[in-house]
């Protein structure tokens, strides 16, 4: 009896010992209350900034149902010729500097046929197309520093970046079914179907007989710098809505206009061309003129 107890009371020693040596689970920390510096971006984060200009008055046509909504006009673009950005990123190189760097890239091509009468059949429901084709291009990229200061959740934002971009030029190119001859001197043409522009290079003397066949819109180059200054509300971690608005000066050079026209030259019983061109222009802005802004939703991760 007394060596069942012994063995028993010598088990249990060693049970109580591994149980000793044995890892006891974690346990969960408290939740910790959520702190500024767990809202604000820091040292290391990466930012999104899309506009918000569209979402907020898509938001409040919807609660206004009847009225149109719009967004105070001093967040609206005063001047066109600004950036026209899409998308921006920032990168924190400490906790209250970041750098900068927003861009915008664009192109379009359309093509529409129009109908037209075929001039070589009597039918007159016979048929052929004439062809407008219209694309135009264009791109920003703006490069920049900002600093912040504030308090809580409301940050100040200043800064300066510079920007270059171009917009684009519009081409315009119009082929048409019935050709000149000596036969069809006046061949049927369809309007270009809206496509045409007011071009500034005039209509060449005398127009009649003359068409269309291509227009090349001016492209403006522009270069430049800005200040900046906004603001943020951090409505959420990492996620705040802002405003921001700029002032500077910028360059630009206009590129040459020109369009293209042909008509049937009863002398040498051939299609010739004429084209017509406008000369260079250059702007420069400076001050109050520049005024533009954004409202805009950011994102840091």
């Amino acid at each position: 009896m007394k060596k069942i107890i012994l063995s028993a009371a010598t088990l249990l020693s060693v049970m109580v010992a591994f149980g000793q040596q044995t890892t006891q689970p974690e346990q969960k920390k408290a939740a910790v209350p959520t702190s500024t510096q767990d809202i604000l971006p820091v040292q290391g984060d990466f930012g999104l900034t899309v506009g918000a200009t569209t979402a907020l008055n898509y938001l409040g046509n919807f609660n206004g149902k009847n009225a149109a909504n719009n967004n105070s006009g001093m967040f609206d673009y005063a001047n066109k010729n600004l950036p026209t950005v899409v998308i921006a990123g920032k990168y924190f190189t400490q906790d209250n500097v970041a750098y900068r760097i927003s861009a915008c890239a664009y192109y379009n091509s359309t093509t529409k046929n129009n109908l037209v009468h075929d001039d070589l059949k009597l039918d007159k429901d016979a048929y052929v197309f004439d062809k407008a084709k219209y694309n135009t291009s264009g791109y920003t990229i703006a490069l920049g520093i900002e600093k912040r200061r504030g308090y809580k959740r409301l940050q100040g934002i200043y800064g300066a970046e510079i920007f270059m971009g171009t917009v684009g030029s519009q081409n315009y190119n119009y082929t048409y079914a019935n050709k000149f001859s000596e036969a069809n001197q006046a061949p049927t043409s369809a309007a270009t179907g809206g496509f045409t522009y007011a071009s500034n290079t005039g209509v060449p003397t005398p127009a009649l007989g003359y068409r269309l066949v291509s227009e090349h819109t001016s492209s403006t180059f522009n270069i430049g710098a800005r200040a900046i200054l906004g603001m943020e509300y951090y409505f959420a971690s990492k996620m705040s809505i802002g405003g921001e608005f700029y002032w500077g000066l910028q360059y630009s050079t206009i590129s040459k206009e020109s369009s293209t026209w042909e008509y049937y030259n009863t002398v040498t019983k051939d299609v010739d061309s004429q084209t017509i061109q406008s000369k260079n222009n250059k702007a420069f802005n400076l001050g109050i003129s520049n005024l533009g802004g954004s409202l805009n939703l950011n994102f840091y991760f």
